[in-house]
């Protein structure tokens, strides 16, 4: 039986009135060993929302590639909020995607590899959203799926 082990990123990011919110390799693991990914986890919710007219939204990948939307991407959450002052209407939308791989498969690499979030999003006419996040990797070191 092989080890699983885990890695964690979280924190939260800002997003500013209007205008596209592009942030490539805004977190990045540098690999000590050989892994494989056997799953993920993504979490990203609305921590503050503005009162203000719009959608935003926030979108995070974690990725073997720091370009958003390439081939190499693992995982992706969207969340976003909606405000309206006439008629009122407020909404919000959170995510949690949840991947896990069946044995014999994974996601592998190499030491001295990367794994990035990369996030991409855009604000409201004004004021500023808050969007709290958390990507949690799952994976063995080696090759231990192999046989």
């Amino acid at each position: 039986m092989k080890k699983i082990y885990s890695k964690v990123f979280g924190g939260t990011v800002s997003i500013e009135s209007m205008g596209m919110f592009p942030e490539p390799q805004s977190r990045s693991w540098l690999l000590q060993d050989d892994i494989e990914v056997i799953g993920a986890e993504l979490a990203l919710s609305i921590n503050q929302a503005s009162e203000n007219d719009g959608y935003s939204y926030l979108r995070m990948e974690l990725s073997q590639t720091g370009n958003i939307s390439s081939d190499g991407q693992i995982l992706e959450a969207v969340a976003g909020e909606y405000w309206n002052t006439a008629p009122p209407f407020g909404a919000l939308a959170h995510a949690h995607p949840v991947v896990t791989f069946p044995e014999g498969y994974a996601v592998p690499i190499k030491e001295e590899g990367y794994l990035y979030l990369n996030f991409q999003g855009t604000g409201k006419s004004a004021g500023t959203d808050f969007y709290n996040y958390k990507a949690i990797v799952y994976y063995t070191k080696g090759n231990p799926r192999r046989k």
